[in-house]
This record gives structure tokens, C-alpha cells and sequence, in this order.
């Protein structure tokens, strides 16, 4: 019991430490640790709740999916503007959860956290709703692309 104390608290440190995508995915698995939810870590098909990602560009494909198949990541939910290509993403990576809005995926409780990688104007309203969800979010740079959006 006390190893599996260290352990957690080793963990949460390590999120508070990082403030990092990989902080992201770890505070995933971190929540699962504790109960039945721990075998859904290791999953075959889209998982019952997870990662929620906002955008499906090219810069997602190459770089944040590769990353997050590699770590075997619980990815549940997926938007994009046209939804087309969320719709190729979510066959490929085995998303279960497309949503028509980014509203829609703030307000859908499955979502652990999110992954803001849609077109830099559009992260300052994205970042604000992921502070009304209060949900772990991870946005890449930039935050906004001028001072109104930081405001």
C-alpha cells in the first residue's frame, strides 16, 4: 500500500512538474490507476472515455497522434471544422466520439482532457472554454497571436 502511495504521489508531482502534453496523457492514466478502469489503459478499441482532440490537421497526424499511439493513449473523442477529416482521423486512430462543435466536446463528461491543435486564431476562444469545462487541457503554441486575444 505504501509503494502504491509513493508511487501516486511521485506521479502527481511529475503532471505538476511537466505542465506538458506527456503531463496530459499522464494525468490519464493516472485517474484510471485506481479502479476497474486500469485494464482500459490497455485498449483494442475506442476506449469509453479519454482524450478529447480539437482540430485534425497535418501537424496533429505527423507529430501529437504518433506521439499519443506510442504512449497508448485512451484517445475518445475527436473535432475538426468540417468534420471530414475528424471523421478520417477517428477511423484511423480508432476514435469513437466525433462531435460537430468544440462546444459539444467541452461539454461531453467522457473527455479526461483535451488537445487544442486547431489554427492559432482560434485558440484564445478555445482556451476559454477549457477553463469553463475545468478540464486538463494541453493547447500548443501559440496561446493567441496578438494582445486581444489574451485579454
Amino acid at each position: 500500500m505504501k509503494s502504491r502511495l509513493v508511487g501516486l504521489l511521485s506521479e502527481l508531482w511529475q503532471i505538476g512538474r511537466e505542465g506538458t502534453f506527456v503531463g496530459a496523457v499522464r494525468f490519464i492514466r493516472l485517474k484510471r490507476m485506481g479502479g476497474a478502469r486500469q485494464k482500459a489503459w490497455r485498449l483494442s478499441a475506442a476506449p469509453a472515455s479519454g482524450l478529447g482532440i480539437l482540430g485534425a490537421g497535418n501537424y496533429l497526424m505527423s507529430v501529437h497522434l504518433a506521439c499519443l499511439k506510442a504512449l497508448g493513449a485512451p484517445l475518445y473523442a475527436i473535432v475538426s471544422r468540417s468534420g471530414d477529416s475528424a471523421r478520417a482521423v477517428a477511423r484511423v486512430y480508432g476514435i469513437g466520439a466525433v462531435h460537430r462543435t468544440a462546444e459539444e466536446m467541452f461539454s461531453d463528461e467522457r473527455c479526461d482532457a483535451f488537445l487544442i491543435a486547431t489554427p492559432h486564431n482560434l485558440h484564445p476562444q478555445h482556451i476559454l472554454l477549457a477553463l469553463t469545462a475545468n478540464v486538463y487541457t494541453y493547447c500548443e503554441k501559440p496561446a493567441a497571436i496578438d494582445s486581444h486575444g489574451v485579454e
